[in-house]
């Protein structure tokens, strides 16, 4: 990845906390939502932004979908805020790892008590 590029991903990444945090006012977006990493293409067309929300399954895809129908308002947004000739497009996509770690932790706590109580017999 070059470095400009880089810039640019830290860049769309601290705007768009920033937006989450003073701007964007829908009650519909869970508000325990954060920017967790922005992907963009070499050529700047698209920002595949992952972003984590600490809710239920059902406010979690509820909030991919209202932020991917606002992308058009966040990316003027960022075209106030940015000194970049073009504001690539952005896709929301909801970020599962902390997720997918507290499942592997809960199978691995679980392994751990079953060789514990084994263990006693």
């Amino acid at each position: 990845m070059t470095r400009r590029l880089e810039k640019i991903n830290d860049a769309i990444r601290d705007e768009i906390g920033s937006l989450f945090l003073h701007v964007l006012n829908d009650p519909r977006v869970s508000s325990i939502t954060t920017v967790t990493n922005v992907f963009t293409s070499r050529d700047f067309s698209r920002s595949i932004i992952t972003v984590s929300v600490m809710d239920d399954d059902d406010k979690k895809n509820e909030t991919i979908v209202i932020l991917n129908k606002a992308s058009n308002f966040i990316r003027r947004h960022l075209g106030m805020k940015l000194r970049v000739r073009k504001i690539p497009e952005l896709v929301f996509k909801l970020d599962t790892s902390i997720d997918d770690s507290q499942k592997i932790l809960d199978i691995l706590n679980l392994n751990n008590s079953k060789n514990l109580v084994e263990g006693d017999s």
